[in-house]
């Protein structure tokens, strides 16, 4: 049997990217990353505006506004735009975060100039008539949210440890706010943010260069390109303690957290295999303790939440009520064990190996590498590939884990907030 020589060094061609940058007369930037095997092409409109933007006391205003671009131009109803990109396979969809809104499409190669010419006009002249019906369906989807409390929760410990800055509050927001919007209120906003000067797309799949740049020259040429004047944020505070939100429900669902690099910090990527070794998945601290040994919750994970000037740590659970003190305490006993010992390089290897793993088979789809070249480009100015990111993981010591934890996950820079009965609410002087 002939015997086959293993070669050491797996050599992935997807690590060796090229990435196109181009900027159209009025200022709009253009990235473009080709994938010539696929049958698809994706594009991103990112723009710098989500609910930190917002004008105190107008929460919801972005998201409402990313609804209302769906709801009819001055040539389509809002059936034209989805027919025209769904009834041919594709996907046209929008989110909005605490610091950008991304419109996007999926579609097959052949109806790229169709894609190009949709997103234009929505983004250049949608009418905003269908307020009243919209308000209503956000109202729905903050009902929703506070039917959830494994998703509420997270917008309250953002509220909470955030307070009074704008990254405190909901992207969906308050049932009170989202009733006294007016359209004053959104075509202000829109003025405000969506500027040329501010627009960034991103495309990725099977396409043709110069189709592609006539195509976004054509539709794109006379969207606004007056400057725009950001006005510069405060820094945000982290506050620390202890918040119980009172709800009869059968678990009792919280957040414990700390403050963390943000999205501009080296350290994210310490932070982001410091969080896969605590609660990343199934072999993980925490779910192998609290889980697997203990039996005590069946979703336990750590998170890592990065913004411009900020990011947060943290560890949701759900949890029978009369364990919610048992968990927490192991959660802070786990953390010390991380913090006293250096983690062996072997045990290190095998969570950077699946956080590595995870990376790579997120980037088969075509709309990772979109994401991934809109946020870095919103971000940072400048694109960081996947090698760069590959090997930055690879740098990270044992020792670096240790002072992570050391550095960030002290006492005194803890927040506790937990939804569920009152009766099992843990109070802070016993806590902190």
């Amino acid at each position: 049997m002939k015997h086959f020589k293993r070669e050491k060094n797996l050599k992935i061609p997807l690590l060796k990217e090229r990435i196109h940058s181009y900027t159209l007369p009025n200022g709009i930037r253009i990235f473009t990353k080709k994938l010539p095997h696929l049958f698809s092409v994706n594009i991103g409109i990112w723009v710098p505006g989500g609910s930190a933007m917002e004008p105190e006391g107008k929460e919801g205003l972005a998201h409402l506004l990313e609804h209302l671009f769906f709801k009819g131009t001055k040539t389509r109803t809002t059936r034209d735009i989805m027919e025209a990109i769904e009834c041919k396979g594709g996907q046209i969809n929008a989110f909005t975060t605490q610091e950008y809104t991304c419109f996007y499409i999926k579609t097959l190669t052949e109806y790229l100039p169709l894609a190009t010419e949709i997103l234009s006009d929505i983004l250049k002249n949608s009418t905003f008539d269908e307020i009243e019906k919209e308000r209503n369906v956000i109202l729905e989807e903050i009902s929703l949210l506070e039917d959830t409390p494994e998703d509420i929760i997270l917008d309250l410990f953002h509220q909470f440890v955030w307070q009074k800055h704008p990254l405190s509050r909901p992207i969906l927001g308050t049932a009170r706010s989202i009733r006294k919007l007016t359209k004053k209120d959104i075509t202000s906003f829109y003025r405000k943010v969506y500027s040329a000067h501010n627009v960034v797309i991103t495309v990725v799949g099977n396409f043709d260069d110069r189709e592609l740049l006539q195509n976004f020259r054509y539709g794109f040429q006379d969207f606004p390109d007056k400057p725009i004047k950001n006005k510069a944020q405060q820094k945000p505070l982290f506050h620390t303690g202890v918040k119980h939100h009172s709800r009869n429900i059968s678990q009792m669902h919280f957040c414990l957290g700390y403050p963390a690099p943000s999205i501009n910090d080296q350290e994210r990527f310490i932070c982001e295999l410091a969080s896969n070794i605590l609660g990343g998945g199934s072999t993980s601290r925490l779910f192998y303790r609290v889980r697997e040994q203990e039996g005590l919750a069946y979703n336990i994970f750590s998170f890592h939440d990065l913004f411009r000037h900020a990011g947060t740590f943290g560890i949701y659970a759900g949890v029978a009520p009369e364990n919610f003190k048992k968990v927490v305490d192991i959660i802070l006993d786990e953390i010390e064990k991380l913090k006293k010992e250096e983690i062996s390089a072997d045990e290190l290897n095998l969570y950077r190996q699946e956080l590595k793993g995870e990376f790579l088979l997120a980037h088969e789809h075509a709309e990772t590498h979109m994401t991934r070249i809109g946020k870095s480009i919103i971000y940072n100015g400048q694109v960081l590939s996947v090698e760069e990111i590959l090997s930055t993981l690879d740098r990270i010591t044992p020792a670096q884990i240790c002072m992570f934890f050391r550095k960030y996950c002290t006492p005194q820079q803890t927040a506790l907030v937990s939804l569920g009965p009152v009766k099992y609410k843990i109070h802070g002087k016993n806590f902190l």
